[in-house]
C-alpha cells in the first residue's frame, strides 16, 4: 500500500516536470490544467474499479477503501487502465501518429482528461515536420466526436484547451465542438471564476475558427469589464494581447462590453517593460485595427520604445509597431516621427538581411502608410526585395509590396519591382491559385502605378476577373477592379456587362461615391447600361451623400448619366 503510493507519488511527480517543460508561454498555460486533472484522476481512478470511485475531492476516504479491499490479482474481467499513466505516454508522445495509436489502444478507458490532452498534443506537434504531423483521419474523428460528447463535464479551461489546439491545425470541420462551447459560454456561468488563460484560450480559438457569434464576444467583453481590480491584475500580457486581438480579427465592435476600454485601464496601470515584446506590439495592432487612435496606448508603446535601445526588438515586432503608428496616420503623416527615424537608422543592410519577406513587406507598406516616402532605408528594403525576388512571398506580402510603390508615386517604369509583382501574379493564374482579394490588390497598385493595358497582367486580367466569379468581389472591390480595368483601358465589353449586372444585383446604399462615380463612367465609355432599377438609386444616393461627394465625382456622374 505504502509503496503504492510512493510510486504514484514519483510518477505525478515526473509527470508535472514533463509538463512543466513541455512548453513555455502560452501553450505552458494552457497544459496546467491537465496536472491538475491528472492528479485527481491518479486518486480517483488508477487503483479501484468505477463502482467504488467517490468524488475527487475525497482521495482519503479512496486510500482507506484500497486498504481494506486488496486487490484479486487472479479476478476475471476486463484489465482496468491507470489513466494518468495514459496521460504520462500522451505527454511523451512525438508524433501525431503515435498520439494515435495510443488513443486506439485504449479507446475505451479514456476520460475526458486523457481527450483534452490527446487533442492539445496534437494541436503542438501539428506544425513540426509532415511525418511527424501527419495523422489518421478516421482516429481523429473518432476522438473528436469522444470530445464533443463530453462537452457538458468541461469546464472552459479543458473547452479552451481543445479549441487552441483545433485553431493550431486550422480544424474548422470540428464535429460542432465550437458550436458546443458557445451554447455553454452564452447560457451558463461557465465564465464565472474562469482562469484568465481559459478566457484568453477559448477567444483566441473561437476567432481562429471561424466564430463572428456577436453574442458570444459581447458575453466575453462583459465578463472582462466586471472583473473588480484584483481580477484583472490577474490577466497575464498574453492572455490580454490575445484576447485583444480575437475582438479584432472578428471584427467586434467592443461598445457593448467596452472591452478595450477595460484593456486600456489594465495596460496603462503596469510596466511596460515586463511585458514581452510581441504582447505589446499585438495589443497595440489590436487598437489600431479597431481605430481606437486616440488611445494613450499609442504614446505609452512609443516612449516605451524610446527608453531601449531598437537592437532589444526582434524584426517582426517592430514591422507590427510600425503598422500600428502608420494606420494611427489616416493617410496623413504619421506623428511618430522620432520612432521612423530611429527605425530608420536601425535598418542597415546587414540588419534587413536578417529579416523576413513578411517583415519587409510590413515596413514597406509601414513607410508608405505613414508617408515617411524619403527615408533612406525603403530603398535599400526594396534592393532586398529585388535581390531575393517573389517566389517565396505570400499572396498578401506581395500585395503590400506592389502596394508600397504605388502609394510612394514610384512610376511603373521607374522600378523592376513592378515587373516581379506581375511574374509573381501571372505564376498564381497559372496554379489555378488567384483569389479576388490578391487579384484585386495587384491590380488596383499596378494600374496606380500607369501600367499599360498591353502589360502581361492587363492583357490577362479581364478573363481573369471572369473565371473568379464577380459574386466572389465585395463591393469595393467590385469598385476597384472597375476602377483598374477602366485606368489602364484593359476592360472589354464583356467584362464590363459582366460587372454592370452584377453591380445592378447590389445594394447602393453600401457603395462609396468614389464606386458610383466609378461605375457610372466606366460603363458609359464602354456604352455597356445599366439596368433601370440601378439607375433609380443614383439621385438619391447622391442626394443623401453630398456632402462626401468630391466635385470630380460629381462630375462623372453627371457625365455618365448623361
Amino acid at each position: 500500500m505504502l509503496m503504492t503510493h510512493r510510486n504514484n507519488g514519483k510518477r505525478l511527480d515526473q509527470l508535472d516536470r514533463e509538463l512543466a517543460k513541455a512548453d513555455e508561454g502560452h501553450e505552458g498555460l494552457v497544459v496546467e490544467e491537465a496536472v491538475r486533472l491528472v492528479t485527481a484522476c491518479v486518486s480517483s481512478q488508477s487503483l479501484v474499479p468505477a463502482v467504488h470511485r467517490s468524488s475527487w475531492n475525497a482521495p482519503l476516504q479512496l486510500s482507506a477503501s484500497f486498504a481494506t479491499q486488496p486487490l484479486d490479482l487472479n479476478a476475471s474481467g476486463p484489465k482496468r487502465k491507470d489513466n494518468s499513466r495514459i496521460n504520462g505516454q500522451l505527454i511523451n508522445a512525438e508524433s501525431s501518429k503515435e498520439l494515435l495509436t495510443i488513443f486506439n489502444e485504449n479507446r475505451e478507458h479514456f476520460n475526458i482528461v486523457n481527450i483534452t490532452t490527446l487533442l492539445n498534443q496534437l494541436g503542438k506537434v501539428h506544425r513540426l515536420h509532415a511525418t511527424a504531423s501527419s495523422y489518421d483521419e478516421a482516429l481523429f474523428r473518432e476522438a473528436l466526436a469522444k470530445c464533443v460528447q463530453n462537452t457538458a463535464k468541461m469546464d472552459l479551461r479543458a473547452m479552451g484547451t481543445v479549441l487552441h489546439a483545433l485553431a493550431k491545425m486550422s480544424r474548422r470541420d470540428d464535429a460542432g465542438f465550437l458550436d458546443a462551447v458557445l451554447i455553454r459560454v452564452r447560457s451558463s456561468d461557465v465564465l464565472t471564476g474562469a482562469a484568465p488563460i481559459a478566457v484568453s484560450n477559448v477567444v483566441w480559438g473561437a476567432e481562429k475558427l471561424g466564430c463572428r457569434d456577436r453574442s458570444f464576444y459581447h458575453q466575453i467583453a462583459r465578463h472582462v469589464r466586471q472583473l473588480n481590480v484584483a481580477q484583472r491584475a490577474e490577466y497575464s500580457p498574453i492572455a490580454l494581447a490575445n484576447i485583444s486581438m480575437a475582438f479584432a480579427k472578428a471584427g467586434m465592435s467592443d461598445a457593448p462590453g467596452s472591452l478595450y476600454e477595460t484593456v486600456e485601464r489594465v495596460v496603462k496601470s503596469r510596466d511596460l517593460a515586463t511585458f514581452e515584446p510581441q504582447h505589446v506590439a499585438n495589443i497595440l495592432w489590436s487598437f489600431a485595427s479597431v481605430q481606437r487612435f486616440e488611445s494613450p496606448l499609442f504614446s505609452l508603446v512609443e516612449a516605451h520604445l524610446e527608453s531601449r535601445p531598437l537592437h532589444d526588438f526582434h524584426g517582426h515586432v517592430l514591422g507590427s509597431v510600425a503598422m500600428s503608428f502608420a494606420k494611427q496616420a489616416r493617410g496623413r503623416v504619421s506623428k511618430h516621427t522620432i520612432f521612423f527615424a530611429r527605425l530608420d537608422a536601425h535598418l542597415t543592410e546587414a540588419v534587413i538581411k536578417s529579416l523576413s519577406s513578411g517583415t519587409i513587406a510590413n515596413l514597406l507598406w509601414s513607410f508608405s502608410k505613414a508617408k515617411v516616402h524619403a527615408a533612406p532605408c525603403v530603398e535599400r528594403l526594396r534592393a532586398e526585395v529585388a535581390r531575393r525576388g517573389l517566389e517565396r512571398c505570400r499572396k498578401e506580402e506581395v500585395v503590400s509590396i506592389a502596394w508600397s510603390l504605388a502609394s510612394a508615386r514610384v512610376p511603373y517604369d521607374a522600378s523592376p519591382l513592378y515587373a516581379l509583382v506581375e511574374a509573381q501574379a501571372l505564376r498564381w493564374r497559372s496554379r489555378g491559385d488567384d483569389p479576388p482579394v490578391e487579384l484585386l490588390g495587384v491590380a488596383f497598385s499596378l494600374a496606380k502605378a500607369g501600367a499599360p493595358s498591353t502589360s502581361p497582367f492587363f492583357a490577362s486580367l479581364p478573363a481573369q476577373v471572369l473565371d473568379a466569379g464577380l459574386q466572389r468581389f465585395d463591393d469595393q472591390g467590385l469598385s476597384n477592379i472597375t476602377w483598374s480595368l477602366h485606368a489602364t483601358g484593359s476592360g472589354t465589353p464583356q467584362v464590363y456587362a459582366a460587372i454592370a449586372s452584377e453591380v445592378g444585383k447590389r445594394n447602393w446604399d453600401r457603395f462609396r461615391p468614389s464606386a458610383v462615380a466609378t461605375f457610372l463612367l466606366a460603363f458609359s465609355l464602354a456604352n455597356v447600361p445599366l439596368s433601370p432599377s440601378a439607375l433609380s438609386q443614383v439621385p438619391s444616393h447622391v442626394q443623401r451623400l453630398l456632402s462626401r461627394y468630391k466635385v470630380t465625382e460629381l462630375i462623372n456622374v453627371a457625365w455618365g448619366l448623361a
